[in-house]
């Protein structure tokens, strides 16, 4: 991140998506992201996903134990809470 350079691209799809949340791990070889309805796992080493999942309404995402679980926290349902 110093130099500015831009070493790769991370896309999923090929039409793009709305990336609404993103969380590198400490290593930097990993990154979750929260895009167009589904959390990805990003393996930066290969460039690639290795885990997809569908996930509507995400609103956290953040690593747990020494980055080796994530947690991801979605709003489910329309109920109101008084």
């Amino acid at each position: 991140m110093k130099s500015g350079k831009l070493v790769d691209k991370l896309a999923d799809s090929p039409l793009g998506a709305i990336v609404t949340h993103a969380v590198i791990s400490k290593a930097g070889r990993h990154v979750i992201s929260g895009e167009s309805g589904h959390v990805l796992v990003w393996d930066l080493i290969e460039s690639c996903v290795c885990f997809k999942e569908e996930q509507a309404e995400l609103k956290q995402l953040f690593f747990l134990d020494k980055d080796s679980v994530f947690v991801a926290v979605s709003k489910v349902g329309g109920a109101d809470l008084k």
